[in-house]
């Protein structure tokens, strides 16, 4: 038995049976004789010994060699030595160009004699490719594919791209592989048989490039806003490259920054209801959150009742608009001049210091940050005056107040005429003073500062002078990403923007912030105040995700999936506890992984897995 192939002798007759060959048995007996036997077999080659009446009626044995690959001419006699009356074959060696047999020969007398047969052959044919189905395949290898060609051999050797594949089968005119892993582009396919005859097939086999994993949108905050579009929102997910385009129910959306797992966009205008959020990479594959946006209806448009006082004189004095539907970034003209707002409107009030203007009647406009507007036609009168004496202001402006305002030019500056006189009373001996455009606030061993509009109003909520900021620093400070502004206090900021308006920004919360790169990283503007939690802790919220702070395990940032699973479990009221590191994440294995610990555990992400 050599293999798969068994040899030997049935009913007198030698026999050759492949175990993988549904014929089944197959029978060497050559004609005119009646006893033959097989001995030994190497592959292709059988041999053993036939005996019969073959020579003049002398009964004698001949050894034999039988070429199974031929179907009716592979039996041959092997030639007796002169002298013997005998032979048999016993085994079987074979090179790519020789049959060598070996066995014995026997005289008359039954002497015996070792002797070996030498079969010449032609030479095997070089094998040849003719195709290699399927043509190409992923980097990563294991694509099982069919070369198509002829004299291929058992045993033979493929390489493609010089690395050896692994052969599962091999005929006459195909052999069967699993290609293996190599790099991205065409690659030659080598077969070389055991005779050490090959061929090339020169870049038979394409290794595809891999494609990055597909983006997934995992959320957006926030997820509602105004039909008229507008708002700041950032879109959390995994897989996303520059270059990306998002739509919002089909309308692209601009956005400014963004990282592999966030994107920044400004919404574009759309119809009432939930639409569909699309990011597609520059390579075409997309993602899409369901429903992930909703527009909200556009809120009824503002109206005007009345401004009080109508009339007056040509700047320097204040008034009150009254009526419905204001928003607290509502702008206000009078005859086509800005009017500075004094304190944050409410939805039927507004207070304003009335800008210089032309003499006569003339239209107030208030405008929301939607876009829409009321007009009260000819609501304001400037009285006619004569020709304007050298101004002067209507209250003495002195001291560190009089220096700071005269720094800003006076009646000529921003701030303009003074509404009152300077009142003192405030803590730490404290002073006062409004003018058209602002209040100066001043105290001993603090700076005389401005405080205005959205920032002063916030102020005064917070208790002003006498609450946890105490007494500004500095003055406004705008210019900031998305037309934001700021101002410093004495225990903290005040940070306001058009689009989530004005919240505090202190302690380790703003730290945190601050070292995430303020309102130019993922984190943005704040969209709330800080708010007290369990254990002595803090929370604020931002446009991109989360600060939580607390005495155990200090400020981190939390947002994206990570976050989202975090608080769907309770947050820092969870068996995990609070945050005691933000996300680190790397490479592991070319894909993307973050983790985040926390007091009583930690939360890890993937590209392709996710949550786990």
């Amino acid at each position: 038995m050599s293999g798969r192939i068994v040899v030997g002798q049935s009913n007198d007759r030698a026999f050759v049976y492949d175990l993988n060959d549904s014929t089944g048995m197959k029978d060497i007996a050559p004609a005119g004789q009646n006893y033959s036997k097989a001995t030994a077999i190497m592959d292709r080659w059988v041999v053993g010994v036939t005996g019969g009446d073959l020579y003049a009626g002398t009964s004698r044995s001949q050894a034999f060699v039988y070429d199974r690959t031929k179907s009716t001419d592979g039996f041959e006699y092997l030639e007796v030595p002169v002298g013997f009356v005998g032979s048999e074959a016993t085994g079987v060696a074979a090179t790519r160009t020789a049959v060598h047999v070996v066995g014995t020969s026997t005289k008359a007398d039954g002497t015996l004699q070792a002797t070996v047969w030498t079969k010449r052959l032609a030479p095997a044919p070089a094998p040849t490719i003719t195709g290699i189905d399927p043509a190409s395949g992923p980097a990563a290898g294991g694509t099982q594919a069919t070369i198509a060609g002829t004299g291929f051999r058992q045993g033979a050797k493929v390489t493609i791209g010089g690395a050896d594949a692994t052969v599962s089968s091999v005929t006459d005119t195909s052999i069967t592989v699993t290609v293996p892993a190599g790099t991205a582009g065409a690659r030659d396919v080598v077969v070389t048989n055991p005779d050490g005859q090959g061929v090339t097939r020169t870049g038979g086999f394409t290794y595809e490039q891999a494609q990055a994993p597909a983006p997934t949108v995992t959320g957006i905050g926030p997820a509602s806003g105004s039909v008229a579009g507008g708002t700041l929102a950032t879109i959390d997910g995994t897989g996303f490259q520059q270059g990306a385009k998002v739509t919002i129910g089909g309308a692209e959306a601009t956005h400014s920054s963004m990282g592999d797992t966030w994107i920044q966009v400004r919404i574009p205008a759309g119809t009432a209801g939930a639409r569909d959020v699309v990011v597609t990479n520059p390579d075409g594959q997309k993602a899409t959150l369901a429903g992930g946006f909703t527009y909200q209806p556009m809120a009824p448009a503002p109206t005007i009742t009345r401004i009080s006082p109508d009339n007056g004189p040509i700047g320097g004095m204040s008034a009150t608009i009254t009526g419905t539907g204001f928003d607290q970034y509502a702008s206000v003209t009078i005859g086509g001049i800005t009017a500075n707002r004094l304190g944050t409107p409410t939805s039927t009030e507004i207070r304003i210091a009335v800008p210089p203007g032309m003499g006569g009647p003339q239209d107030v406009v208030v405008t929301n940050s939607d876009g829409q507007s009321a007009t009260l036609k000819q609501g304001f009168t400037y009285w006619v005056t004569p020709p304007p004496q050298p101004p002067g202001p209507n209250f003495a402006v002195t001291g560190a107040i009089g220096e700071k305002w005269r720094a800003t030019g006076g009646l000529d500056g921003p701030l303009g005429q003074p509404l009152d006189r300077e009142h003192d009373g405030l803590v730490r001996g404290g002073w006062y003073q409004m003018f058209t455009g602002g209040t100066i606030t001043w105290a001993p061993g603090v700076p005389a500062s401005i405080t205005k509009n959205a920032i002063r109003g916030k102020w005064m909520s917070l208790g002003a002078e006498n609450g946890r900021l105490g007494y500004p620093v500095t003055d406004e400070i705008c210019g900031i990403k998305d037309g934001g502004c700021y101002q410093g206090f004495q225990g903290g900021y005040l940070v306001w923007s058009p689009q989530t308006g004005t919240h505090v920004s202190w302690g380790g919360i703003r730290s945190v912030w601050m070292a995430n790169r303020a309102e130019n990283g993922r984190l943005g503007y704040a969209t709330s105040d800080e708010i007290a939690l369990t254990n002595g802790g803090f929370r604020q919220d931002f446009q991109g995700g989360s600060v939580y702070w607390s005495p155990a395990g200090g400020g981190h940032p939390v947002w994206g999936g990570i976050g989202s699973f975090w608080k769907a479990r309770g947050a820092e009221t969870s068996s995990y506890g609070y945050p005691t590191s933000g996300e680190q994440c790397g490479q592991v294995n070319g894909v993307e992984q973050c983790v985040q610990y926390f007091q009583r555990g930690s939360i890890s992400w993937n590209a392709r897995v996710g949550i786990f």
